[in-house]
């Protein structure tokens, strides 16, 4: 045998050996993975949900997890659907949304609103049973230009206070007004969503 064929034999050769069980491997026991119809149907939802918005065309392939800090709250809905990260600023009562996204199924039905509403609603139960007596106001930030015009609408709608593309709402620097639409630079009164003045 040839140094050649020595070599190629070791570099052919497999990581570990399967056995005839197929349950032993690298010396330990492996258990198959038993799923029931209904979640593997929920799994496979899942797994359609998430590839092709972990990182689209939109987002230049910039994955989730990396806009996620220390101290965030992560959501995602009732029938897995739709996900999200915000941040909450005790002192303030700022909910800021930096994060949320539908899955394709989903997508383009008007169901961003519902969406959006039930996140707040839960985020903000889940500030409550922390401090009962913050005022949270939701405002998105870390907006990316493509979406402005669905955040404008929230905002327009009442459903979040201010949208931004920095990681804050708009903010004078006196702390007496702010921007809360991302296309216009008419202020409002920080009084309107409390605990900034």
């Amino acid at each position: 045998m040839t140094a050649f064929s020595e070599a190629w034999a070791l570099l052919k050769m497999p990581l570990y050996e399967i056995s005839d069980t197929g349950r032993e491997r690298d010396g330990r026991e492996w258990q198959q993975w038993n799923m029931n119809e209904g979640e593997e149907n929920r799994q496979h939802q899942k797994n359609a949900f998430f590839p092709d918005l972990m990182g689209d065309e939109n987002t230049n392939g910039v994955p989730f997890a990396p806009n996620i800090g220390m101290g965030d709250k992560m959501w995602i809905s009732q029938d897995d659907m739709a996900r999200g990260a915000a941040s909450l600023d005790y002192d303030t009562g700022q909910l800021r949304i930096h994060h949320f996204e539908m899955g394709t199924p989903v997508r383009g039905q008007g169901q961003s609103e519902k969406y959006l509403k039930e996140m707040i609603d839960e985020l903000t139960r889940h500030a409550h049973e922390d401090d009962e007596d913050i005022n949270v106001n939701a405002h998105a930030t870390r907006v990316e230009q493509y979406t402005a015009d669905f955040w404008d609408k929230m905002v327009n709608r009442g459903l979040i206070h201010s949208a931004s593309r920095r990681s804050n709402p708009r903010v004078t620097p006196d702390g007496k007004h702010f921007a809360p639409l991302i296309g216009s630079d008419k202020l409002k009164p920080t009084s309107l969503f409390g605990g900034m003045e």
